[in-house]
């Protein structure tokens, strides 16, 4: 289960936001960023090859929860 801070991060990934822009959003560090999408990846059981837009693919499977 996602967090809500999680669960923010991804509402900003899924409308086409950068890890910069969600750091001015969410009035936190990049390395928090990285740190929400990591987890977020790793709790949505996500690939980690470097052939998949894990992004996209973090929105479609939040989606289909």
């Amino acid at each position: 289960m996602l967090t809500r801070r999680q669960h923010e991060v991804l509402s900003l990934m899924a409308e086409g936001r950068s890890n910069v822009a969600i750091t001015e959003w969410l009035t936190i560090t990049e390395k928090s960023v990285v740190h929400h999408i990591s987890n977020i990846h790793q709790q949505l059981d996500l690939p980690t090859n470097d052939t998949d837009h894990r992004r996209v693919l973090a929105v479609v499977r939040s989606l289909s929860r």
